[in-house]
């Protein structure tokens, strides 16, 4: 997704990747899709069967880690600010920012 804000003498551009679901639905997601499998773990529990829970514990862990991956790399930014002097790139998720400063005669858009 492409922002574009522009002033007098400043243009500040933001790209941001299209975010088709967010942490918190993600949350939910997991929840719905966990209970049913702790569920008929507890159930396999019940009746003498323990060593099936740890598998499941196993497998709902790295569907939430997988899920807290994906969407965490979704939220990389791209900030492009250009004024009359200089242009300014700066890349990344959360600061410490990935930050190139270039100046203006020195740039061009191919």
């Amino acid at each position: 997704m492409v922002t574009i804000q522009t002033n007098k003498d400043n243009t500040h551009i933001i790209l941001s990747p299209n975010r088709s679901i967010e942490w918190k639905a993600i949350k939910y997601w997991l929840l719905i899709i966990s209970l049913p499998a702790l569920i008929i773990a507890i159930d396999w529990l019940i009746m003498g069967l323990w060593m099936i829970l740890p598998f499941v514990g196993i497998e709902l862990g790295l569907l939430s880690y997988f899920m807290y991956r994906i969407c965490y790399k979704n939220y990389y930014q791209q900030y492009i600010d250009i004024n009359k002097n200089s242009v300014t790139v700066t890349a990344g998720i959360h600061p410490p920012l990935q930050q190139q400063l270039f100046t203006r005669p020195d740039c061009y858009l191919s």
